[in-house]
């Protein structure tokens, strides 16, 4: 598949004063989700990390539990190892800053190839330069993904029919960004029902709705992250809108 980088997203990835300025939302425990009438969602985090690839990262993989250290050692390709085993790092950040550094030992990979812990809902995405680690109090799917320039058949391979109307009206730099949008929302979606590459993302077709999308009873939360990135997470349940967590490599490696 013929995709690369658009001009001028290559800068190094940085922490700035006005990512770290996210609003945390607060929600109360008693509110109920207006579909389902299950109690809302309690809030997202999202662990991020931005790579450029100057710091060395541990060689040996003893640290890692063994389904995360098969997951890490699948990969080939030097980067991608990399932004895989930075993933688990910031899971493994998470866990300890929630008191539940233990839970680490306990993570299995399902039928499905999706990395679980019982009882700590999370979801791990990487892509070129970036890595995240999404937790939240119910199941979660998440993805990441840079703004792209994308071959002429890629479209279609992803968007839905009416999607794709709206597509092909807008302008080159909007095409660029409602489809990489599209993609991870869908991506997210498989993440959180385990369906994986068994679904083709043409036959997804998401809703709008105010300020929310829906996806086959779903809930799709989107961001667009300042270094050029659209992130994703989906959910079954109404959340608060997602905190991001900036966290540099050498913050990972203590």
């Amino acid at each position: 598949m013929d995709i690369g980088f658009l001009d001028g997203r290559q800068e190094s990835a940085r922490q700035t004063a006005e990512e770290q300025k996210c609003m945390i939302v607060q929600m109360n425990t008693n509110q109920r989700d207006e579909n389902t009438g299950h109690a809302a969602s309690a809030g997202t985090m999202a662990y991020i990390c931005f790579d450029t690839g100057e710091e060395s990262l541990p060689q040996e993989l003893n640290f890692l539990p063994d389904a995360a250290r098969a997951r890490v050692e699948r990969y080939t390709h030097p980067q991608a190892k990399r932004e895989s085993l930075l993933a688990y790092l910031l899971l493994r950040r998470a866990l300890v800053e929630k008191g539940k550094e233990p839970l680490l030992s306990l993570l299995k990979t399902l039928p499905d190839g999706k990395p679980y812990i019982e009882g700590f809902p999370f979801s791990l995405s990487h892509c070129k330069g970036a890595s995240v680690c999404c937790i939240s109090a119910e199941e979660i799917g998440a993805d990441i993904e840079p703004l792209r320039v994308f071959n002429k058949n890629f479209p279609s391979s992803v968007l839905d029919p009416e999607s794709l109307k709206i597509f092909n009206l807008l302008d080159e730099k909007e095409k660029n960004a409602y489809l990489t949008r599209q993609w991870t929302q869908k991506e997210s979606y498989l993440k959180l029902t385990g369906q994986g590459i068994r679904t083709k993302l043409c036959r997804l077709a998401s809703a709008e709705r105010e300020s929310e999308t829906m996806l086959d009873g779903a809930y799709i939360e989107s961001v667009f992250i300042r270094n050029g990135y659209w992130l994703s997470m989906a959910s079954y349940q109404k959340r608060p809108a997602t905190v991001l967590r900036f966290v540099k490599v050498n913050q990972l490696l203590v």
